[in-house]
């Protein structure tokens, strides 16, 4: 079970492999990761270096690989945030908290009408 709940996001992931940018896409994110959606593979457990484009600002950040495989929105990699200062977290989870807001209203919003 999930500490947070996912929210849907589509936000532009540069992954730094041994020198290389990588791009990806980050489908959904909660308060203490991402699904990134590439093709590329990597071993389970694996620390990874990526850049995330907020809509106000990029954060750097290492993750690990918690899931390497398909889900049903393409090939990708299941990562937990590992290391992130404080001054990006507060971003992270403020960035996270206003999707889920986002999220909820959407849904209340379909409810309703």
């Amino acid at each position: 079970m999930r500490r947070t709940e996912r929210v849907s996001v589509q936000l532009k992931v540069i992954w730094n492999r041994a020198g290389r940018p990588r791009e990806g896409l980050a489908r959904d994110s909660n308060a203490h990761g991402m699904f990134l959606s590439t093709e590329q593979i990597v071993e389970h457990e694996a620390l990874m270096h990526i850049d995330v484009e907020l809509p106000d600002r990029k954060l750097s950040m290492f993750v690990t690989a918690r899931y390497v495989g398909r889900t049903a929105s393409g090939q990708g990699i299941g990562d937990e945030i590992f290391i992130l200062d404080d001054i990006s977290r507060v971003h992270w989870l403020s960035f996270y908290e206003a999707q889920r807001a986002a999220c909820a209203q959407e849904v209340k919003d379909v409810r309703v009408g």
